[in-house]
């Protein structure tokens, strides 16, 4: 099998579907496998958040793996047990590969919220996983990078932060990355207008996650943009406010990852709230803040966007 060339943070065994090319094949677990096969109908999920997931064809047991006979089914009713015990078996989830069709791919990988564990998590896990957000802006932002592959089409170099370092930086680094990952050597029109096109795709994201019922764990926002000048300036929208999502689609594509420890279910239970109103449950307060990381990115997008913009006005002010 063929490894994919743009390999997101975390994920360096994804391969090429040799029958597909517009698809790959992603090693994962029997939780992640199940909840992309339940997601396709589940009313806890709007069209919208199914919208903004990567578009899924299947699963299967790897096949050079050796699974026990009871560890070969992939029915959605997985308990965390059953998902121990077959936790050496690889599943693969046949999805689409969002890199198809772009000539030169730049990508960043946005882990979101502040929560990095799972409901039923051991303690010893979870105080390391609180550790390491707290080591990085996830504990303080619900938000930080996981990964980053930039390419500049100026000197056509690739820019790709090392993982320990990201794990690690403050904010003000994740907003130097966030602003590097837009090189300035990009056509500044092309630029504001990635901007914007980010910047509307998070207004759906924030609404298709306060829609639906889903307790998102370690998931994370894909975002990758064509940075070949001759293909964006061949198919970028004139105007991305008014164009269509198929339309953007042909430079700039977001998508909703990482799906292992994410949850389907009735949270009814959990949506307490103080006597301020305030929400206390585990599924509401997980909600709220992964909501306030992608408040916080929204921010920082526009903050780069009038920054570009000011760079732009004085530039043409020194022409004139």
């Amino acid at each position: 099998m063929e490894r994919l060339e743009h390999q997101v943070a975390g994920h360096g065994d994804i391969y090429k579907d040799f029958l597909h090319d517009d698809r790959v094949w992603k090693p994962t677990n029997r939780h992640e496998a199940d909840f992309y096969d339940r997601a396709r109908t589940d009313p806890q999920l709007t069209h919208d958040f199914r919208k903004l997931m990567p578009k899924f064809f299947g699963s299967r047991i790897r096949p050079d793996a050796h699974p026990s006979p009871s560890s070969t089914s992939t029915s959605s009713t997985t308990t965390a047990s059953q998902s121990s015990a077959s936790s050496k078996v690889i599943y693969e989830v046949n999805m689409e590969n969002v890199f198809y069709g772009l000539v030169q791919g730049s990508h960043i990988d946005l882990k979101l919220g502040s929560r990095l564990y799972g409901k039923n998590v051991q303690n010893n896990k979870r105080l390391k996983m609180e550790k390491q957000a707290k080591q990085s802006t996830s504990a303080e932002y619900a938000l930080r990078i996981a990964g980053m592959v930039v390419y500049d089409p100026l000197t056509r170099e690739i820019t790709k932060p090392e993982r320990d370092e990201l794990r690690t930086m403050d904010i003000d680094r994740l907003k130097g990355y966030l602003a590097e990952y837009f090189p300035a050597t990009l056509d500044p029109d092309y630029r504001q207008k990635l901007l914007t096109m980010f910047r509307l795709a998070l207004v759906d994201v924030q609404a298709a996650i306060r829609d639906s019922q889903v307790f998102l764990v370690g998931s994370s926002l894909l975002v990758v943009y064509e940075s070949d000048p001759a293909a964006y300036r061949a198919h970028c929208p004139e105007n991305v406010e008014a164009a269509t999502r198929e339309e953007r689609e042909r430079v700039f594509r977001l998508r909703l990852i990482d799906f292992g420890h994410a949850e389907l279910d009735d949270f009814d239970e959990e949506q307490a709230s103080d006597a301020a109103g305030f929400p206390t449950g585990v599924f509401a307060t997980n909600r709220a803040q992964i909501l306030k990381g992608l408040d916080y990115l929204s921010q920082f997008l526009r903050t780069i966007q009038a920054t570009s913009t000011r760079t732009l006005s004085r530039q043409a002010a020194r022409i004139v």
